[in-house]
């Protein structure tokens, strides 16, 4: 188990995975990072996902705010007269029911208006949790042990809106001030609430 203030190292995770055979080396595509905040930093986080991959399982681990978040990618197949679709699941483990709120007031804090959280609403497939309470101290609190929820986007679009909503939900007040402060600096990442890696892996064809 780890500590509350235990950091997560996204490469201990990889090897973590593949010592257990759940990944191999071979299936790696690639990285992305940046801003989340940054429509292009996220955009061509979003590219990488499906370049060179249109008929493969392709699958993301996203590190956001000592938080890793899961990604996978679905090829719809075409029924007779219809064209392939692509679908998205957003994947965490260990979610906090502030991410799972419409917090409209969080988001223009943030500087973004709410338009966005109608977006995502709107856009969003579906919502599974499994069942469970909520662990209610506090607005970040996670929920009950061994409660997961996988959300489902119908299209890039709302994964981005999915993206951007998960985000703002991690901000602390702190995080916002420096923000508000701080303009992005490339050079300057260590430290930054903003920053995010993401991790790009492919398997067989669907």
């Amino acid at each position: 188990d780890l500590s509350g203030s235990a950091f997560i190292i996204p490469s201990d995770v990889h090897d973590f995975f593949i010592d257990a055979t759940l990944l191999r080396q071979d299936q790696f595509v690639g990285v992305s990072g940046g801003n989340i905040f940054d429509d292009a930093h996220l955009q061509s986080f979003l590219r990488a996902v499906n370049e060179d991959t249109s008929n493969r399982r392709v699958a993301a681990t996203l590190f956001f705010h000592e938080h890793v978040i899961c990604l996978h990618r679905l090829v719809i197949k075409p029924k007779l007269g219809d064209s392939t679709e692509i679908w998205y699941d957003f994947i965490d483990s260990l979610p906090a029911k502030k991410m799972l709120s419409y917090d409209a007031e969080a988001m223009t804090d943030a500087g973004q208006g709410a338009d966005g959280v109608e977006d995502k609403c709107d856009r969003v497939e579906s919502r599974d949790a499994l069942e469970g309470g909520v662990d209610t101290d506090g607005p970040n609190a996670l929920l009950a042990e061994e409660k997961g929820v996988r959300v489902r986007c119908s299209d890039s679009k709302s994964l981005f809106t999915m993206l951007r909503w998960y985000a703002y939900s991690k901000l602390t007040d702190n995080d916002r001030s420096y923000i508000s402060r701080c303009a992005w600096n490339d050079g300057n990442t260590e430290f930054d609430p903003r920053v995010f890696q993401a991790f790009i892996w492919a398997g067989g064809e669907d």
